[in-house]
């Protein structure tokens, strides 16, 4: 076999393998697509519409529940004081399940998310804005929060172990 024609083969299959890995490149997801999606569908679970059935959004809560880690610590700073609370899953769980009580609607807005990953950790900043109505009408203005999770991978499944919220303009 001439040495050009072996080259030439050599180069063809060079671009092929370098074209296969760009599809696969693509079509895998980084780990920081994964977070993105898991954030976005955990605030498409718990959001809800007027008159969404109870059963539905139940059926969408349960979704993300294995999405949480078995304990969930949040901590909120207001006025430069930090509270911290740990809930197991079924807890949180009951939480959101329980919001609609107190509102006829719910919508989660998730913008300027910016993650981080180092290893089986990841760490997700975002601006979050709530708006909905209270049953009782005490609420209907939007909040916007600026919000970080901590997450973590276990068996390959990237699960949320912490939500740290702040006042807006505190940073």
């Amino acid at each position: 076999m001439p040495i050009r024609r072996f080259l030439f083969l050599l180069l063809i299959v060079c671009l092929l393998a370098g074209a296969g890995f760009m599809v696969w490149q693509y079509f895998s997801p980084s780990d920081e697509r994964r977070i993105a999606a898991l954030l976005e569908e955990c605030a498409d679970a718990v959001a809800f519409g007027r008159g969404e059935a109870p059963a539905g959004a139940l059926l969408k809560l349960r979704a993300i529940e294995s999405r949480i880690e078995d304990e969930l610590t949040i901590r909120w700073r207001r006025r430069g004081a930090v509270q911290e609370q740990r809930l197991d899953r079924r807890a949180v769980m009951g939480h959101l399940a329980s919001s609609r009580k107190y509102l006829s609607d719910l919508r989660i807005d998730v913008s300027d998310l910016n993650i981080t990953v180092d290893g089986d950790s990841a760490f997700a900043e975002s601006s979050i804005q709530l708006s909905g109505h209270a049953t009782d009408g005490r609420w209907d203005d939007p909040i916007l929060e600026e919000v970080s999770f901590e997450l973590v991978r276990r068996d390959g499944v990237w699960r949320v172990a912490a939500v740290n919220t702040r006042d807006f303009m505190e940073k």
